[in-house]
């Protein structure tokens, strides 16, 4: 039985949501509206490096995949022809200092400009994406219309997590409320990060749901038997970790964790897959690869920075790269690197009560499954950077490191407590978890929404501001991103129920 909180329910058949599409048309919309808000209170080009992926996006969708090389710059620099609209506004004049609005950071030539974008060599995929669809609506010159395509990617993705997500409604619940206050700031912006986040928990539904290894949770939260997994099961692993990769090649390593995941939790429970599923797993994220390989030899990549690139040996590399962790770690969960974004602390620790409950569940991972997280989230970068040192220095972000963070709150918001018996906790826990996430998130928001318009000195209420976002003034995205939020946390609080405590039996992870 499902324990956080004391509170279960059936398997997905008697889902009190009672439609697998509903659901997931439901988390759709919802987080595109909330995004929206994000999308439209986030100052212009507000995003880490959003002015160099818009730039990119509007290339690729007019057909420059590769620009052409940016003389004085680091070689990943290309310089691509794009409106005015896009490529003035510097967000430099305001990204530094957080007492400086966006205003700063205006838009207003006309005609066309030659720019020079830090994405020149990415992959096309993800930018071909969202810049395709503000060119067929005739918006192509909009930073907005491209932020708005972005998040309808990412609001597609978590929606098909949710549809993919067979767990109890309370649990389910509590994944979202997990989700750290940084993700929901990426999510708002143009960045192959954010949709990166979203695809890789979406892998991750399919390990540890019960599909891939062939065994479902009963309707008393015990582990049972099940058909055994079909091809298209493991489809659903392996071609989300493939777009990973094609739009961001460092996704790769996690895959790679996914994957070793997936074979770990197959063995645990005695399956084998067939050579066809083995296949199906393995192939599409390889062939990603390789297609990104076959793309960095002809955009002529060159990773190399001498801003950045340190000095030292490799011992050096090593301490500080370890010594930068704290760092990254908050990062990961609250900030950017560059001032555009930080959560306030009463916000983290609303976060940081989700996790506690969902920790108070006991989830039942096993060591093995704990240790393959630790090391992605650890061993990564700090390899990573060691690796690259003097090529372009200690350069990890807390924010690379997101999907593997959503693995971590997918395994262990599907998997299942290891004591026979235990007290079940107050039904109290998992409402008040909510909540906290309700109002920590509403709050990151408002601090988010404050620092662009008026500055982090500036009036909560923003009297004064410069109006720099769109359609409406900031002060009014605030109250309906708090709508959105409050009647998100009133379905959630509904949707849990309690049960009599049964006896829980096997491990499943």
């Amino acid at each position: 039985m499902d324990r956080v909180g004391g509170l279960s329910s059936p398997a997905t058949r008697r889902d009190p949501d009672a439609s697998v599409a509903r659901r997931a048309v439901a988390v759709a919309i919802g987080a595109a509206a909330v995004l929206t808000c994000w999308a439209a209170a986030i100052g212009r080009y507000g995003g880490p490096d959003e002015p160099a992926h818009v730039l990119r996006a509007y290339a690729v969708a007019h057909g420059d995949l590769r620009g052409e090389p940016a003389a004085g710059l680091p070689p990943g620099y290309r310089t691509v022809t794009v409106p005015a609209s896009l490529g003035t506004g510097d967000p430099a004049c305001y990204r530094h200092d957080p007492t400086t609005t966006s205003a700063c950071a205006a838009g207003e030539r006309e005609g066309a400009v030659v720019v020079a974008t830090s994405a020149g060599t990415n992959p096309p995929l993800y930018y071909a994406l969202v810049g395709l669809p503000p060119r067929l609506v005739g918006a192509a010159d909009d930073p907005l219309a491209h932020r708005l395509a972005a998040i309808g990617l990412v609001a597609i993705t978590l929606g098909l997590v949710a549809a993919r997500l067979r767990t109890t409604p309370t649990r389910r619940v509590l994944a979202l409320a997990a989700v750290t206050p940084s993700a929901w700031f990426l999510w708002g912006v143009v960045n192959p990060n954010a949709l990166e986040i979203a695809l890789v928990a979406l892998a991750a539904t399919g390990v540890f749901d019960g599909r891939v290894r062939g065994r479902m949770p009963g309707s008393d939260g015990a582990t049972v038997d099940a058909a055994d997994a079909t091809t298209g099961d493991h489809w659903w692993v392996s071609i989300p970790l493939a777009l990973a990769i094609a739009m961001r090649p460092i996704a790769a390593a996690w895959a790679l964790a996914v994957l070793a995941l997936a074979v770990l939790v197959a063995r645990r429970d005695g399956r084998r897959a067939t050579t066809r599923q083995r296949a199906t797993l393995w192939v599409p994220p390889a062939l990603a690869v390789a297609a990104v390989v076959v793309w960095n030899a002809w955009s002529g990549l060159v990773v190399d920075d001498e801003r950045t690139a340190g000095t030292g040996s490799t011992f050096d590399a090593v301490t500080s790269s370890i010594g930068g962790l704290p760092r990254t770690g908050a990062e990961l969960v609250a900030s950017m690197g560059w001032l555009e974004y930080w959560a306030p602390w009463p916000a983290i620790v609303a976060w940081a009560v989700a996790i506690a409950v969902i920790a108070a569940g006991r989830p039942g991972l096993r060591p093995s499954t704990w240790l393959v997280l630790a090391a992605a989230l650890v061993v990564v970068p700090v390899a990573f950077e060691v690796a690259w040192y003097e090529r372009v220095g200690l350069i990890w972000q807390g924010r690379y490191s997101l999907p593997i963070a959503a693995v971590a709150v997918i395994a262990a918001c599907t998997s299942r407590p290891t004591e026979t018996v235990r007290p079940a906790p107050p039904r109290w826990l998992p409402v008040a978890a909510i909540v906290a996430a309700a109002a920590g998130a509403q709050l990151t928001f408002w601090n988010a929404a404050r620092r662009y318009a008026v500055g982090t000195d500036g009036s909560w209420w923003f009297r004064g501001a410069d109006d720099t976002s769109r359609w409406l003034g900031p002060g009014t995205w605030v109250a309906v991103h708090g709508v959105l939020v409050a009647l998100a946390a009133a379905v959630a609080v509904m949707s849990i129920r309690e049960v009599p405590t049964r006896p829980a039996s096997g491990q499943t992870m």
